[in-house]
């Protein structure tokens, strides 16, 4: 985990192997992903690796800055 927070990703995929037991032995879950506290994604199992789970992750991802950003401004007249 030290190596994926200090940006060294060689670890990534062995991560993601590990995190992926979790979601190959609990139907509860879907994906499983390891994010810092910035939102850049750390380590993800195979299944957030699929290419439609990461563009809706990104899409939610995009709508709630760009949410956040409107109650940011205020209108004017």
């Amino acid at each position: 985990m030290e190596q994926l927070a200090n940006g060294d990703f060689s670890a990534a995929a062995q991560t993601g192997d590990i995190i992926s037991w979790t979601v190959e032995h609990k139907d509860i879950f879907s994906a499983q992903y390891i994010l810092s506290l910035d939102e850049t994604l750390l380590a993800a199992d195979e299944n957030y690796n699929n290419k439609a789970l990461l563009m809706v992750t990104l899409f939610i991802s995009r709508m709630k800055r760009f949410s956040t950003s409107n109650r940011r401004t205020h209108s004017k007249f």
